[in-house]
């Protein structure tokens, strides 16, 4: 079986992919090539979903069979490479998130996230405060400063994990 996404206005052909199909849902983790504009595309629907607790509506496209899904992205990691990106990543049909909600099992990825966020916060507040020194002894101009402010944002990791290569996690996890 080969698998298509369509996102939005984006035609995603993974190179790797693992498809569950089962009583919960659907969950599907790939790993595709993307352009660096086809990536900013995905992390802005990601940063609109985080921002907004909702669910993004795609098709799943199949020899078989073509399935709408309204999905959340588990945890996501990515590469950068001359000229494109690679990125790996789980979409998680909203069925299976309603099930395990009506099942009442804790969400130990959330509890994670929640931690990573509160962690991904304390840095960013720690690194503003070490560029407002270096800005009160006038060793960064305005432009460097908000360079740097805005490269240390957390918004910019949320669930976005880079790798050197995401392809040593494809091999064990994933179907070539």
């Amino acid at each position: 079986m080969s698998i298509q996404l369509k996102i939005s206005d984006l035609i995603i052909t993974p190179y790797a992919y693992e498809f569950d199909e089962d009583e919960l849902g659907i969950a599907v983790t790939f790993a595709a090539k993307l352009s660096f504009d086809e990536y900013e595309e995905i992390l802005k629907i990601r940063t609109k979903l985080w921002d907004n607790d909702e669910y993004y509506p795609i098709t799943l496209l199949t020899n078989s069979k073509n399935y709408n899904l309204n999905i959340r992205f588990g945890r996501t990691f990515y590469s950068k490479h001359d000229g494109y990106i690679k990125l790996l990543t789980t979409l998680v049909d909203e069925s299976v998130d309603k099930i395990d909600a009506e099942r009442q099992y804790i969400d130990l990825q959330h509890r994670d996230q929640v931690r990573m966020m509160e962690m991904l916060f304390e840095q960013e507040n720690t690194i503003n405060g070490l560029l407002g020194i270096l800005a009160e002894k006038n060793l960064l101009t305005n432009d460097e400063l908000s360079q740097l402010k805005k490269k240390s944002s957390f918004e910019q990791y949320v669930e976005f994990y880079e790798e050197k290569d995401v392809d040593e996690n494809v091999n064990d996890m994933l179907k070539r």
